[in-house]
């Protein structure tokens, strides 16, 4: 990825991102590559400017806030949710984990089309690998690493990533959220 003067600047992020460096109560930190559109860009570095911060100070506060719900989602969303998941949760303790996978992918609405009826690992990873949308990637990658034990996954399609949430529906990203408070392997 080509950077600008501004990227490599030390005020602006980019090159110097910091990484393994130690943060907010001694969290590690890790490099994170991400696109954005031009204007989306253009944005970010208007408040960065004007709030005398970095690029990537301001793009960590934005996800942050975003990963701690800071942006409510709608309470329909939020009541339907935790029964769905929770629902799932117990099922997983004494049904075939293949028909907990095909439920769980249903829950996303960017799976609609994925072949998930029978749920076949592969065949969930090889549909992903095909897809140009990121929010179709980052929901069969999410049940992927349910799928796997939230491990390092066999999968050409990769892990799932703190970065594919952000990609997901607000409604898938609620789903993610749930199993995130007692995450359940199957």
């Amino acid at each position: 990825m080509a950077h600008s003067e501004k990227d490599r600047s030390p005020n602006w992020g980019g090159a110097r991102t910091g990484a393994g460096r130690k943060f907010q109560g001694g969290a590690q930190t890790a490099i994170v590559s991400l696109s954005l559109p031009k204007d989306l860009v253009e944005k970010l570095d208007e408040i960065a400017r004007n709030k005398e911060e970095s690029r990537n100070a301001v793009l960590r506060l934005a996800v942050v806030g975003f990963l701690t719900n800071q942006g409510k989602p709608n309470v329909k969303v939020k009541a339907a949710v935790p029964d769905a998941v929770s629902e799932l949760r117990e099922q997983s303790k004494r049904k075939d984990p293949a028909v907990i996978a095909e439920a769980m992918a249903m829950l996303f609405s960017e799976l609609s089309e994925a072949p998930v009826r029978p749920f076949i690992p592969d065949k969930l990873n090889k549909w992903g690998m095909k897809q140009i949308d990121e929010g179709r990637k980052a929901a069969a990658r999410f049940v992927l690493s349910v799928w796997g034990g939230g491990t390092e996954t066999p999968w050409k399609i990769g892990n799932f990533t703190l970065i594919d949430i952000m990609q997901l529906s607000q409604v898938s990203r609620s789903h993610v959220s749930e199993f995130m408070k007692n995450p359940f392997w199957l």
